[in-house]
Formats: C-alpha cells, sequence, structure tokens
C-alpha cells in the first residue's frame, strides 16, 4: 500500500485545501501548507467564540475571508470532499470537551446535487482525531431556500425555523454535543440545530464552524 501511495502522490500530489500549493511533505506538510498555517486569518484566543443567542457558544478557527472563503466555496460546490481531513483536523484543535459530535443536515434536494453533506464529513474527520462518536441526529425533510440570498437576520430566522427534526431513533439524552457547520454567518440555522437538540434532551450543545462570515 505504501508503494501505492508513494505513486499517487506522485500522479496526483496533494495541494494545501486553501492556496492549492503543492504541499511539501519532506518538509513536513500534510494537511495544509506552512504559509497558510502562519497567514491564513486565523481566530485566535478570545477570538474563537462568538456566543449566539441564547447563550450558546459558537466556536470557529476562521475568517469567512479571502482564501479561507474560496476553500469552503470550492468545497461545497465544486467536490472538493477531499479537504474534509484538513478542516476536520483544524475543528479538533479548537473543540471543547463533549460526548459525541453531530452536524447540520442538508434537505433532500441538496444532498442529491452535493453528493454529500459538507458538515458530515468534516465532523467525522474531527471525531476520530478527538476520538469522539459521530452520530446523525438531525434531520431535514424538506429543502428551503439557500441563506446566502438573505441579508436581513429576521428573514433567516424565518427562512429555517421549524426545517430540522430529530433523526428517528437518534438519542442524545444528557450529552454534551458538539454540533458541526462549515460557517456561520447569523448563526440562525445553527440556533434552529440546537433548538431540536436541547428538545431532544442534550445536557449541553455547543457549535463548531470552520469559519465565522460576520463578526
Amino acid at each position: 500500500m505504501r508503494a501505492l501511495d508513494r505513486l499517487l502522490d506522485w500522479l496526483y500530489p496533494p495541494l494545501c485545501p486553501f492556496c492549492q500549493r503543492v504541499l511539501d511533505q519532506v518538509s513536513g506538510e500534510r494537511l495544509l501548507c506552512s504559509r497558510c498555517r502562519e497567514e491564513l486569518p486565523w481566530l485566535r484566543d478570545h477570538q474563537l467564540e462568538r456566543v449566539l443567542e441564547g447563550g450558546i457558544s459558537c466556536l470557529s478557527a476562521l475568517r469567512y475571508q479571502g482564501n479561507a472563503a474560496q476553500s469552503v466555496r470550492r468545497y461545497k460546490f465544486s467536490g472538493r470532499r477531499m479537504y474534509a481531513p484538513c478542516y476536520g483536523a483544524v475543528l479538533a484543535q479548537i473543540a471543547p470537551a463533549g460526548d459525541l459530535i453531530t452536524w447540520m443536515p442538508l434537505g433532500p434536494k441538496r444532498r442529491r446535487e452535493r453528493g454529500y453533506n459538507q458538515a458530515e464529513l468534516m465532523a467525522r474527520e474531527a471525531a476520530a482525531r478527538l476520538q469522539l462518536p459521530a452520530l446523525p441526529l438531525l434531520d431535514k425533510p424538506r429543502d428551503n431556500p439557500a441563506q446566502s440570498g438573505l441579508e436581513a437576520e429576521s428573514d433567516r430566522r424565518a427562512n429555517v425555523s421549524g426545517v430540522c427534526r430529530p433523526l428517528a431513533g437518534a438519542d442524545c439524552q444528557g450529552k454534551r454535543v458538539l454540533l458541526v457547520d462549515d460557517v456561520v454567518t447569523t448563526g440562525s440555522t445553527l440556533l434552529e440545530g440546537c433548538r431540536v437538540l436541547r428538545e431532544m434532551g442534550a445536557r449541553e450543545v455547543t457549535c463548531l464552524t470552520l469559519a465565522r462570515a460576520r463578526e
């Protein structure tokens, strides 16, 4: 397998998910390049946390700008699911203590079009690094218009109201749940997921996102 891996790396050298430069594996670059490790718009220390309505903590690793924003858009809309291990590793570095990890669901049409749930891939990668269960807890039986087309926070809240429900058979009673999504803007989507999880009996819900679009 190692020989095959070396051949594949030679034919398709791994790229940094953010700047798309070929990773220098000889110097130890694995998931992202040393330049992006230093120069991306990282949120640090107290900047990591934004408190959403109801006292919900949302931790984000990056500002949604420049190469970070372009990378997320490629991941979501251009099939770059190979970015998930890097994103998951980043989330694992900022994650607080928890009992399990879950993710925001996609509606059926968007899931078919995209072929994967970008939040789920990130969550599973982070969970593997944190040695936590990654469990589907939320369902989204219908598609709603994309949040990106709405500016007013009231419109965003109305757009996601009631779109989530508990997944049949899911259980998080008394658990500390880490809820993953790719980007937080106003927080309306995540708050809807948190509402359902708390109604399911979650003891605590903390949100984790790769990037934050608004301060």
